[in-house]
C-alpha cells in the first residue's frame, strides 16, 4: 500500500469519528452569553415599541357612476359623455394626488392645526378628543412651529403660555392667502390668563378657544396646539392616499386606501375626500352646463341678428321693386274667409233661437226658463237696464228707449249674498258655505280657517312674494307680512326666510272630509269603493261602466277623473299628466314637539311655483309634498320617488329629522 493510499485511509478514519456531543456541551458552557444577548435584544424592543406611535391603515371603497341626466335622451346632440366609466375611474385617481384637491381637503379639515398632549415619551395626536377647541381668524396671521400651551385655570378660564426660547422674531402664515410673514417678538415666554369664548388678539395668534363640553382636561397633563406650514401639510398628503381599482371585474369600484397615525384623522379625510370629489365634479358639469347655455345663446343671438338684417334687406328690396308675397296676401283671404264663416255661424244662432223662442212662447206658460237672448250674442240697443249692487240688496231698472224719452218697462230687487261695501266677496261666501254644510251634516276634517303661509326660502322666492303681495292689494285681498323669527316660531324650522299670510283661507284634512262626507251622504246614494272602472261603453239610453267585480249602468255619468279623462274616449292625446309626490312623519313625539317650538298645525306654500309644501297637521305630524314630474303612459315608478328627494327635502325644512 502506497504513503498516499494510507494518508486518504487515515483522513477518512477521522472524518467519521467527529465529536459532536463533545461540541455541543463545549457550545452550552457559554449560554450565560447568551441569555444576557436575548435579555438585552429584547429590551432593546421593548424600549422601541413602547415609545414608537402605532400605525394604522384604513380603506374605503366608492363606486364611480355614470350619471345621466334626466332630461337629455339618448340621441341628444349636445355632447354631454364624460369619458364613460373608465374615463371617470381614471379622472378621479389623478385627480385625488393633485395639489388642488388636497389643498381643498387640508383646508376644510383644518389639518395644519394640530392638536396635542404630552405623553410619557412622547407628544400625542390628539385630534377629535381635545378638551378645547381652537378656532382662528384665517384673515389674520399665525404663529408657525411653536407649541402653544393651553393651561386651565378653572371652567371659565385657562393661561396660555409661548415658550420663544431665544427667538427674536417668529414665522407666521395667513392661512387665507398663504402669506408667510415674520413678526418679531419682545421676551422670550409668553404668558397670560384668557377666558373661554373670548378673542386672543396678538400679533402673532388671532383666536378663540372654547372648552370641549364632554371632554376634560386630565390633571397634570400639558395640553398644547400647533400649527404648521400649510404648503408643508398639503405636501405631506398629497400622495398619501392609495386609489386603486378594487379587481378587474370591478374597475368602477375603487379601494382608497391611507396610512396615519390617528384613525379619526385618516377616517376624516377619506369621507372629505370623497366630498370634495363629488363636490368639484358637479361644480365642473355645472360650468359644462352653464358655458355650453351661454354658446348656444350667443350663437342663436347672432343668427337672430343675421335673420333680422336679412329680413330688412328682402323688405327694402320688395318696397322697391313693388314685388308682393302671394302667400301673404292669401292668407289674408283666408282669414277674412273664416271671420265671414263665424258672422254666418252666429246669425244662423241667432235665427235659431228666434225660431225655437217663438214656438216656446205660443206652446208654453211658464216663462221663468227662457234664456236670455244676449247668451247666443242678440242684443237689442234700445234696451237699456241700470242695476245697483249693494251690501244688502241687488235694485234692476230695465227701460226702453223712445226717441228722448225712456219708458220703465220693469223694476226688480234681490238680496245680496256675499257682498261687502259694494264689493264682490264670492271667495268668502263659498268658504261660508261650505263651513255651513260641514256644520250641518256634521262632516268632520279637522277645519281650520287659520289661513295659510306663502313662504320663501330664496331671494328669488322673496321676489315671487312681492308680486303676489301687490296682487292681493289689488283685489284688496287681506294679508299681512311675517319676518323670519315669527315664520320661524310657528313651523320650527330655520329654512325660510320671510311669508305672506293670507286669511281666510281654511286647512282641512281631505280623506278625512272624503271619509266622513261619504257617511254622511243620503240613503240613496251608493259608494263602490276599491271598484276601478275598466273600461266604459257609450249608449242609449244607458251607458254601462265595467269594473273587476261588475258593470254599472246608467243614464247619465259624470266624469271627475282630470287628466285620465283621455282614458275614458274624450280629447285622447291631448293631457299631459303631471304627478307629484309627497311624503309623512308618524306622529311627532311631545320631546319633537318641543324641539320644533311647540308649533301649532300650520300649513306652507311655496312663494315659487313647483316648490314644496310643507303641513303639521292636527295630529302632529309633518307632511311635504315635493317635485312634480311628467308621467309617461299615466306611470310612475320607485325611481320617480327616490328622484323626489322627499327625505332630504324634511330635513331641509325640520331640524329635528335632520
Amino acid at each position: 500500500m502506497s504513503d498516499f493510499e494510507y494518508e486518504l485511509e487515515n483522513n477518512d478514519t477521522s472524518h467519521t469519528n467527529f465529536d459532536l456531543k463533545g461540541l455541543l456541551f463545549k457550545i452550552l458552557n457559554y449560554w450565560p452569553l447568551f441569555l444576557a444577548s436575548i435579555t438585552i435584544g429584547l429590551s432593546i424592543a421593548h424600549y422601541v415599541n413602547v415609545r414608537k406611535e402605532n400605525i394604522y391603515r384604513l380603506e374605503s371603497l366608492i363606486s364611480i357612476e355614470n350619471e345621466q341626466n334626466p332630461f337629455f335622451t339618448a340621441n341628444t346632440s349636445i355632447s354631454f359623455n364624460w369619458g364613460g366609466v373608465s374615463g371617470q375611474v381614471g379622472k378621479v385617481i389623478t385627480e385625488i394626488n393633485t395639489r388642488t384637491h388636497n389643498e381643498l381637503v387640508v383646508d376644510s379639515l383644518e389639518f395644519y392645526k394640530q392638536y396635542l398632549k404630552q405623553g410619557e415619551y412622547h407628544l400625542k395626536d390628539i385630534y377629535k378628543n381635545s378638551p378645547f377647541t381652537v378656532i382662528i381668524d384665517k384673515n389674520s396671521f399665525q404663529i408657525l412651529g411653536k407649541l402653544i400651551e393651553m393651561r386651565p385655570i378653572d371652567n371659565e378660564s385657562f393661561e396660555l403660555i409661548i415658550n420663544f426660547e431665544e427667538s427674536t422674531s417668529v414665522n407666521c402664515q395667513n392661512y387665507k392667502t398663504r402669506e408667510l410673514k415674520s413678526i418679531p417678538v419682545s421676551s422670550q415666554n409668553f404668558k397670560k390668563t384668557f377666558k373661554y369664548t373670548e378673542t386672543i388678539d396678538l400679533p402673532y395668534f388671532k383666536a378663540q378657544v372654547f372648552k370641549t363640553a364632554s371632554l376634560d382636561f386630565q390633571p397634570e397633563v400639558k395640553y398644547y396646539v400647533k400649527f404648521l406650514n400649510f404648503d408643508d401639510v398639503v405636501n405631506q398628503y398629497k400622495n398619501i392616499v392609495e386609489p386603486q381599482p378594487k379587481s378587474k371585474d370591478a374597475p368602477s369600484i375603487l379601494i382608497m386606501a391611507m396610512v396615519g397615525k390617528n384613525k379619526a384623522k385618516i377616517v376624516d379625510y377619506l369621507n372629505t375626500t370623497v366630498a370634495i370629489l363629488s363636490r368639484t365634479g358637479l361644480d365642473r358639469k355645472n360650468l359644462y352646463a352653464t358655458n355650453t347655455i351661454h354658446f348656444i345663446d350667443s350663437s342663436l343671438s347672432q343668427v337672430n341678428n343675421n335673420l333680422k338684417l336679412e329680413t330688412d334687406e328682402m323688405n327694402n328690396f320688395r318696397k322697391k321693386n313693388k314685388v308682393f308675397n302671394v302667400t301673404d296676401e292669401l292668407t289674408i283671404v283666408s282669414e277674412n274667409l273664416k271671420e265671414l264663416d263665424y258672422s254666418k255661424q252666429s246669425e244662423k244662432t241667432k235665427l235659431n233661437y228666434l225660431n225655437s223662442l217663438e214656438k216656446y212662447l205660443l206652446t208654453k206658460t211658464d216663462y221663468s226658463k227662457i234664456a236670455a237672448p244676449t247668451s247666443v250674442g242678440i242684443s237689442e240697443e234700445n234696451i237699456i237696464v241700470g242695476l245697483d249692487v249693494g251690501t244688502t240688496k241687488i235694485c234692476a231698472v230695465v227701460g226702453e228707449v223712445e226717441g228722448n224719452k225712456i219708458n220703465i218697462i220693469g223694476i226688480g230687487t234681490h238680496p245680496s249674498i256675499g257682498l261687502r261695501k259694494g264689493v264682490v266677496v264670492n271667495i268668502e261666501s263659498t268658504v261660508e258655505s261650505i263651513q255651513k254644510a260641514v256644520e250641518e251634516l256634521g262632516v268632520e276634517c279637522d277645519w281650520d280657517p287659520s289661513g295659510k303661509f306663502h313662504a320663501a326660502a330664496t331671494s328669488r322666492g322673496e321676489i315671487c312674494l312681492e308680486d303676489f303681495a301687490d296682487a292681493l292689494q289689488r283685489i284688496e285681498k287681506q294679508h299681512r307680512w311675517v319676518a323670519q323669527d315669527e315664520i320661524h316660531a310657528i313651523t320650527g324650522s330655520k329654512h325660510y326666510c320671510r311669508a305672506l299670510h293670507t286669511l281666510g283661507t281654511v286647512l282641512i284634512q281631505p280623506a278625512k272630509y272624503l271619509v266622513n262626507l261619504m257617511n254622511s251622504l243620503p240613503n240613496n246614494v251608493s259608494v263602490y269603493e276599491k271598484s276601478p272602472v275598466t273600461h266604459i261603453d257609450y249608449g242609449r239610453p244607458k251607458h254601462y261602466c265595467q269594473t273587476p267585480s261588475g258593470t254599472i249602468s246608467a243614464k247619465h255619468i259624470m266624469l271627475c277623473n282630470s287628466a285620465y279623462l283621455t282614458k275614458c274616449g274624450f280629447f285622447e292625446n291631448t293631457a299631459i299628466p303631471v304627478y307629484t309626490y309627497a311624503s309623512m312623519t308618524r306622529t311627532l313625539t311631545n320631546f319633537e314637539l318641543r324641539t320644533m317650538g311647540n308649533p301649532e298645525p300650520f300649513g306652507v306654500i311655496p312663494a315659487e311655483s313647483f316648490g314644496t309644501t310643507l303641513r303639521l297637521t292636527n295630529d302632529n305630524r309633518l307632511f311635504l309634498r315635493n317635485v312634480y314630474s311628467y308621467a309617461r303612459k299615466f306611470k310612475s315608478h320607485m325611481k320617480d320617488v327616490d328622484q323626489a328627494r322627499l327625505v332630504r327635502a324634511m330635513e331641509f325644512r325640520s331640524p329635528i329629522l335632520s
